[in-house]
């Protein structure tokens, strides 16, 4: 989980450029209309009744709603369990993974020498991008200059940023005030992504809500493995930061459904603190509870390690403890 409250703000900031680049945003403070709901061949076909947490798939629920369906060998293997959803190591959550390859694209309109049509106060920008492949992926946005409203769509050809590759389309829209707080709204589907040793394809929705020192995120989701085949799915993940001095603070809630095991409720015990120039939180636990009053807490132990304990008979005395873990191994 890296800095997400950086890469949505450097997000915000780069559609900024189209609404103050002609004298500025006008007034309005209400959120623009969400995306519109996504038609797509990923469903969500797994277990959707409430998980039983137990000892043996703790850790592998709690790696996986960390990281968005995604669980790496390292936690499969502690326990001695099949890895069921992923058969690769992928290191960082989905979302941020999208979040990241859409805001380097957005961070690249600047620079695209795109053409500029005028049309009134609306100010169309279109162009293509070249990520570190060297791809070509196209963009058209356009934004007025006097509400701050502004939609468009990014279509990625094996867009590269960093070890990242994304292929299909996103559709955005939002409303930047003259404070420069506001939303950003995302639509994909069928969106393809790989990063390091991970393939997921992803359909959903993510709205952002930009304030003065924090950014809410909501993801409505289903992110597809492409080495299995199984759905993972975020209902109504809500994720807040908050920027400090040297840190951000994460803190979560939400449903996420495992595709084997069911689904849990998130929440956060304390706010999982990420400091500058790591990548993974060195504070915080984040709380999984499951059927039966079972549940599972995964905690920060540091910069590189975090342990999950579990209550696996709703009896309020966690029984399960899995030792130090390695984020890089997650």
């Amino acid at each position: 989980m890296k800095k997400q409250f950086l890469v949505m703000a450097m997000l915000f900031s780069a559609v900024a450029m189209l609404t103050t680049a002609c004298g500025g945003g006008g007034g309005g403070g209400g959120a623009a209309t969400p995306a519109a709901a996504v038609n797509s061949g990923i469903v969500y076909s797994g277990v959707t009744s409430q998980a039983q947490i137990n000892a043996t798939n703790a850790n592998s629920i709690s790696a996986s709603a960390l990281n968005g369906g995604a669980i790496g060998g390292a936690l499969a293997s502690a326990t001695g369990v099949v890895q069921d959803i992923s058969s690769s190591d992928p290191g960082r959550a989905r979302q941020i993974i999208i979040y990241e390859a859409v805001m380097s694209a957005l961070d690249n309109i600047d620079n695209s020498g795109p053409t500029i049509a005028m049309s009134g106060l609306v100010t169309t920008k279109n162009g293509s991008l070249g990520g570190d492949c060297g791809s070509a992926s196209t963009f058209s946005v356009q934004a007025d200059d006097v509400t701050g409203e502004f939609s468009g769509t990014f279509t990625f050809n094996d867009f590269c940023d960093g070890d990242t590759s994304l292929s299909g389309s996103i559709n955005i829209n939002g409303r930047i005030n003259p404070d420069e707080t506001g939303t950003v709204n995302m639509q994909f589907t069928d969106l393809s992504a790989r990063s390091g040793g991970d393939s997921f394809t992803s359909s959903g929705t993510m709205q952002i809500n930009i304030a003065a020192a924090s950014a809410t995120l909501k993801v409505n989701a289903l992110f597809q493995d492409n080495n299995s085949g199984l759905v993972a799915k975020c209902s109504d993940l809500i994720m807040t930061i908050t920027e400090g001095t040297g840190f951000v603070d994460i803190v979560m809630s939400g449903t996420f459904y495992h595709p084997v095991h069911g689904f849990v409720v998130l929440s956060t015990e304390s706010p999982l603190r990420v400091f500058d120039n790591d990548e993974w939180p060195s504070q915080g636990v984040l709380v999984l509870s499951g059927s039966g009053a079972t549940s599972a807490r995964l905690k920060a132990v540091s910069a590189t390690t975090f342990s999950v304990a579990a209550d696996t008979n709703g009896d309020s005395i966690r029984d399960y403890d899995s030792g130090t873990q390695m984020w890089a191994e997650l």
